[in-house]
């Protein structure tokens, strides 16, 4: 299994309106990526920061959201409330529970 993790700044007094717009327009896109397992959306309220933890089947599900452009189209869809340059990065999931 292999995670996608995107961290994200969100401006703080966006958070809450921000995180909603992803709940209901990136998650659901998310949820039909191909080897597409689960997730875990994470948040600082007091500094703004998140990050969106996506569990792949393979290292190429993983990569194929970046690679195709998917990744870019979803956060242009919450950009307005976010701040900095979003990261991107892999991870093979060594345990899980």
């Amino acid at each position: 299994m292999y995670a996608r993790v995107t961290t994200l700044q969100y401006q703080p007094d966006k958070l809450e309106e921000g995180v909603q717009r992803a709940r209901e327009t990136i998650l659901p896109a998310v949820q039909q990526q191909h080897g597409f397992n689960s997730f875990v959306a994470l948040q600082d309220p007091a500094t703004g920061k998140a990050m969106l933890i996506t569990l792949f089947e393979t290292e190429a599900d993983a990569k194929a959201g970046v690679s195709s452009g998917f990744v870019a189209q979803q956060a242009s869809k919450i950009a307005a409330f976010l701040t900095g340059t979003s990261t991107i990065e892999f991870f093979e999931v060594a345990a899980q529970g």
